[in-house]
């Protein structure tokens, strides 16, 4: 691999200027870190992929940073979105020049085409990833907030994982594997706005979520799903319903169309075949729900999304 630079200086908050990458071998650049307050254990990862149509978000790069008191970063701007979450420790991050505390197990997302900052006074340990994307900035704008007070822990360091493990091993995560798992932890901030369902008794349910989340192929019970949160059937109906404003089955079928508005939007499957990975009984339960909720048909929601594409080239 060669590799042609003028100037970089990494991290999270990195700056690059006239950055070239020839590569012959691995599409990929990791780099081990000199930067004030990154600690040496750090990892910083770099998308060697250029940008193709037809995904909703692009990974530029992406780390794990262990870093001490010194580590902040302030710069003019930077042609992207930046995730952070803090697996330890605490800093904070400004934006738009108020100053918000971030706190172990907390996450944050920020307009990088702004003038944001952050860093740590005292320490800390955080994943990150940079990216770009068709629709990120009118999604941006639709949060209530900068921060997810509680995203679900193995949400997001499962997706983390699966974005910087085939880094880590010397390969590179498809564009499709990039994809769907910064969609993962935008969702967190949608999610986290629920207060009502993160705290006190509503964080019986997170095991709820998951098992939901993992099992969407095939037919889910509500009995199963009692069961896991430890509650009669018919409480479990009522309580699930006070704090998520769904009922059990609602959830489901959100969840199922959720993920089949993503294979038809990023991948070949036929409508068949993404009815049954997304746990519909057949193709007319599908089509039915995915109006309902959508507004549209799956086939024709696919056909505007190939030309949207098409618009933009």
């Amino acid at each position: 691999m060669t590799i042609c630079r003028d100037r970089i200086v990494c991290g999270p908050g990195f700056f690059i200027k006239r950055f070239a990458l020839c590569l012959s071998v691995r599409q990929y650049l990791f780099m081990k870190l000199v930067e004030r307050g990154v600690l040496e254990a750090s990892d910083i990862f770099f998308n060697g992929n250029l940008c193709k149509d037809g995904f909703f978000y692009h990974l530029i790069c992406t780390g794990h940073y262990y870093c001490n008191g010194l580590y902040k970063v302030s710069r003019n701007s930077l042609d992207s979105y930046l995730i952070i979450y803090v697996k330890s420790g605490q800093g904070y991050v400004v934006e738009s020049g108020i100053r918000y505390p971030l706190l172990e197990g907390e996450m944050a997302i920020l307009d990088c085409y702004g003038r944001p900052s952050y860093g740590t006074e005292t320490g800390w340990e955080i994943l990150w990833v940079h990216f770009d994307g068709l629709e990120i900035r009118s999604l941006y704008k639709s949060l209530s907030g900068i921060i997810a007070k509680h995203p679900l822990k193995d949400v997001v360091e499962r997706a983390f994982e699966k974005i910087l493990v085939p880094f880590q091993e010397g390969g590179q995560p498809t564009d499709a594997i990039t994809n769907k798992y910064i969609t993962n932890l935008l969702t967190e901030f949608f999610e986290s706005d629920r207060d009502d369902i993160m705290n006190g008794k509503g964080r019986r349910f997170q095991s709820v979520f998951n098992y939901i989340n993992k099992n969407l192929d095939r037919a889910i019970s509500l009995d199963e799903l009692a069961n896991i949160a430890n509650l009669s059937k018919y409480y479990f109906i009522r309580a699930f319903k006070d704090e998520t404003g769904m009922t059990p089955h609602e959830y489901i079928i959100n969840a199922r169309v959720n993920t089949a508005v993503f294979f038809i939007s990023t991948t070949d499957l036929s409508m068949s075949e993404i009815a049954f990975k997304c746990g519909f009984s057949n193709d007319s339960a599908f089509n039915n729900s995915f109006k309902r909720y959508i507004g549209d048909t799956p086939y024709s929601y696919r056909k505007k999304s190939m030309e949207n594409v098409l618009l933009k080239k």
